[in-house]
């Protein structure tokens, strides 16, 4: 198994933390460590391999521009397309991918993902917001509609190498054109395709079906903390602190304006996982 974790510059002091949350808690876990810098390309030679400790000479630093991703739409936008080359790329079967904010709080046994052949997550409802796009997918595969994905609708996300190849032959074969311009015109509005979305649907059209892959029970939770949920900071802190929560992260925006005692108590929590 590969991690990939994609990170732009204003979140460059969070991928330290992220780094030494992977030598304490999945030390012995990937084959490769790919950080991708969904930035100018100078933000890779501010990445320092000794920040992963022990597991440095894993590591390999790759740019947008390498992947030949343009910097279109938003610094979301161009991050799925991150995701999915440097999936397609992977050395190994699967890869467990994150945002540079995104870290572990528990050790990570693979047992907790995998079940034999099988994935332990659960099946989530499609979010209104990506219905168009869920929609398009649908049709462009000609599948029937399982109002539903594998979770978790965010990261960390897994994929299966081949499978993401295999999508992108299938695109690519049938659009006579590249796979990432193909993406780049359907993620943007109004079509707004997601990337997990993308290989949830590509998945269902393979697979006729998710029960050949996925269990639909989950023994572990991520617990992230959105741009938009600063009213919940409390709830979700809590949240962070049960024994099934694997990784935990908080974007930038709602920590800026955190109250003094909700900084504390998330200063308190990492101390408490030895990432303070």
């Amino acid at each position: 198994m590969d991690f990939i974790t994609v990170v732009y510059r204003d979140e460059l002091d969070m991928l330290p933390v992220q780094a030494k949350s992977m030598e304490l808690y999945a030390h012995n876990i990937p084959e490769t460590i790919w950080v991708v810098v969904n930035d100018d390309d100078s933000v890779a030679y501010e990445i320092d391999r000794a920040w992963w400790g022990t597991m440095r000479d894993r590591v390999q630093v790759r740019t947008r521009r390498q992947y030949r991703i343009p910097d279109y739409g938003t610094g979301w936008d161009s991050q799925q397309l991150c995701k999915l080359i440097c999936g397609m790329n992977s050395s190994g079967d699967w890869s467990l991918v994150f945002d540079a904010k995104t870290w572990f709080v528990k050790d990570f046994d693979p047992s907790l993902i995998f079940d034999g052949d099988r994935i332990n997550v659960k099946l989530q409802n499609i979010q209104e917001p990506f219905r168009d796009g869920w929609n398009f997918l649908l049709n462009r595969f000609g599948i029937e509609d399982p109002n539903c994905q594998p979770g978790p609708s965010g990261v960390p996300y897994i994929f299966n190498t081949q499978k993401l190849r295999d999508l992108r032959l299938w695109i690519e074969d049938r659009e006579q054109r590249s796979f990432i311009d193909w993406y780049v015109q359907y993620s943007l509005y109004p079509t707004l395709i997601t990337e997990f979305l993308l290989y949830a649907s590509w998945h269902y059209f393979v697979e006729g079906g998710y029960d050949q892959t996925y269990t639909g029970i989950q023994k572990w939770e991520p617990v992230n903390i959105a741009r938009d949920e600063y009213g919940i900071f409390d709830e979700k802190i809590q949240a962070m602190k049960h024994p099934r929560t694997l990784t935990a992260s908080i974007h930038r925006d709602v920590f800026k304006n955190l109250t003094e005692a909700q900084t504390q108590e998330w200063r308190n929590y990492l101390a408490s996982k030895g990432l303070g």
